[in-house]
């Protein structure tokens, strides 16, 4: 089982939670620096901004002061100056008020600072102030006497010193009110950059982290679809690295399993296919195995060649010679058979059996490619003499060697046929016997390939015959007409030693031995060694000197 920890849900999982907290902690400094900023306005509005109005109120209360001071107004030891006394020592404990809020919310040390330092000058105004209003309850007491005019002008300088003091102030506040909101608007494009820069960060650690995870699970991927495609292009040597301890990790070590199996499978196939026809195996070990080796009956066409020449050869070789050579001339005349897709059933002695029957072969073609098969063999043979002198180790005195095919076509059944402890993928049936009595009518008729009326009646004009005979062979009952294949359509044209042949044989068939004889004697003289000829000349003058009672035309076969 995989680990929860290495599997890609946990990847896919991995790479949101650490998005997700890179946003959040994107979105703490976020906010952290709004706060900040925050707190910086808010010490500008709540303190800085009220207190520099205070005192810009209580300067101009403090003019007014100063105005009926040094003028002795008429007013100025009445209620109306006391009021506005009282009014400015108000204002001067609202600053006091508005300074240590500010100092006590100030974000920055710098604003801190500076409301610590207004601390005493504030003071001071108001001591100042206080001294003030005691040099006008003093004047206002002594009136137009020496000691008052003394107490007017210390009243008039000590205004004037407030008066200093105030603007000092003032322009002190007006200037740290510049800066705070020149600090305020920089901290706040920092944090805004900061911001920025942050999320911009997160992003793409976010989308590295992703590009490696997808890295991660498309390079397997991809190894994995490079050994599909050299296993379906046939490759199965080839095997993919595992990488990860995933999923993916999983579904490759499966592959390279199914690997390993196809790998036996076809080990199997190469070993039995020495033995069975490969496409046999593939279906032996296929999952349908069972259903697709019952028995059917179906239309077949049957193949049997016998090597002439084949005692004198085994006579005069060592068993392992002799099996070499039988080796060299069954793979020979097999990949004839295989290249027409034809199923060699077995090997009996010097002769071969084979068969062309559906699924092996589209349904219909097969008497046309047994033919092709059997006149390749030919082309095969012409090769294998050539290698003779090599296989036997002679160079003079070569044995003669030949073969002979028969064909035959029909329904069979067709199936795994044999015992529990084993069986043979084989054809049952009279066509079988059929196509044996063929091959070996070859030695009476001095042919090669000979083929009955249903591989010539499905074949057409695919090939090209020459009618030899209507017997009736070893075993049957019915009789039937049997041809020799003379070549592909159109190479065995009808020359003049078949047209010859065709009209004594009509001749034959109607009992007219005169001109039967006369007609084989023609082809006699056109191809001397021709076997049907030969053999049916012989035969009409048989029947010239004791004509059958019944003549049907047709000619009983007494042996296999």
């Amino acid at each position: 089982m995989i680990s929860f920890h290495r599997s890609i849900q946990f990847k896919i999982l991995g790479v949101a939670i650490g998005l997700l907290v890179a946003m959040v902690a994107a979105m703490i400094f976020a906010t952290q620096s709004t706060a900040r900023v925050n707190r910086q306005l808010a010490t500008f509005t709540e303190a800085m901004l009220p207190f520099a109005l205070t005192a810009k109120d209580m300067r101009a209360a403090m003019l007014g002061e100063q105005w009926a001071i040094l003028h002795r107004q008429p007013g100025l030891c009445g209620a109306a100056f006391a009021a506005r006394s009282k009014s400015i020592q108000q204002q001067l404990a609202t600053m006091e008020t508005f300074r240590r809020h500010g100092e006590t919310i100030a974000v920055l040390e710098i604003n801190r600072s500076k409301f610590v330092e207004l601390r005493p000058l504030v003071a001071e105004i108001g001591e100042r102030h206080g001294q003030l209003i005691a040099d006008v309850g003093r004047l206002c007491a002594a009136g137009d006497t020496e000691e008052g005019r003394i107490a007017a002008a210390l009243a008039r300088d000590r205004a004037i010193e407030i008066e200093h003091h105030v603007d000092d102030l003032s322009d002190d506040i007006a200037a740290f009110s510049r800066q705070s909101v020149d600090m305020v608007q920089a901290n706040e494009q920092r944090a805004l950059y900061a911001n920025r820069l942050l999320v911009g960060i997160a992003a793409l650690v976010g989308l590295y982290l992703a590009w490696l995870i997808a890295r991660g699970l498309t390079r397997p991927i991809e190894r994995l679809r490079q050994g599909a495609l050299a296993v379906q292009s046939g490759n199965l040597e080839r095997e993919v690295p595992v990488t990860t301890s995933d999923e993916i990790g999983e579904v490759t070590r499966a592959f390279n399993a199914m690997i390993g199996e196809l790998r036996l499978k076809e080990e199997i196939k190469a070993t039995f296919g020495r033995y069975i026809d490969p496409r046999i195996v593939s279906t032996l070990i296929s999952a349908d195995a069972q259903r697709s080796m019952a028995g059917q009956r179906q239309l077949v066409t049957i193949f049997f060649s016998d090597l002439v020449g084949f005692t004198p050869i085994a006579d005069r070789l060592t068993p392992d010679g002799l099996v070499t050579l039988m080796n060299a001339y069954f793979t020979a005349m097999s990949e004839a058979i295989r290249a027409e897709n034809g199923i060699i059933d077995k090997y009996i002695g010097d002769a071969v059996m084979a068969f062309w029957t559906a699924p092996f072969i589209a349904e219909g073609n097969q008497a046309e490619a047994a033919c092709r098969a059997a006149l390749a063999q030919f082309d095969r043979l012409a090769e294998f003499r050539r290698q003779l002198p090599d296989l036997m180790r002679l160079r003079h005195d070569l044995p003669p060697i030949d073969i002979r095919i028969g064909l035959s076509s029909g329904e069979a059944v067709v199936g795994s046929i044999g015992s529990d402890a084993a069986r043979n993928f084989t054809v049952m049936g009279d066509v079988v016997n059929a196509g044996s009595r063929l091959e070996s009518a070859n030695k009476f008729y001095g042919t090669r390939i000979l083929i009955d009326q249903a591989v010539r009646d499905q074949a057409g004009a695919s090939i090209a015959v020459r009618m030899v005979d209507c017997v009736i062979l070893k075993g049957r009952s019915e009789a039937s007409p049997i041809f020799e294949l003379r070549g592909l359509g159109g190479e065995g044209a009808q020359d003049e030693l078949v047209e010859r042949y065709d009209a004594a044989f009509a001749a034959y068939r109607e009992g007219d031995w005169a001109t039967a004889q006369s007609g084989f004697d023609a082809c006699l003289a056109i191809a001397p060694a021709d076997g049907p000829a030969r053999l049916l000349a012989a035969r009409t003058a048989m029947l010239a000197a004791e004509p059958p009672q019944v003549w049907s035309g047709v000619w009983k076969m007494e042996t296999k």
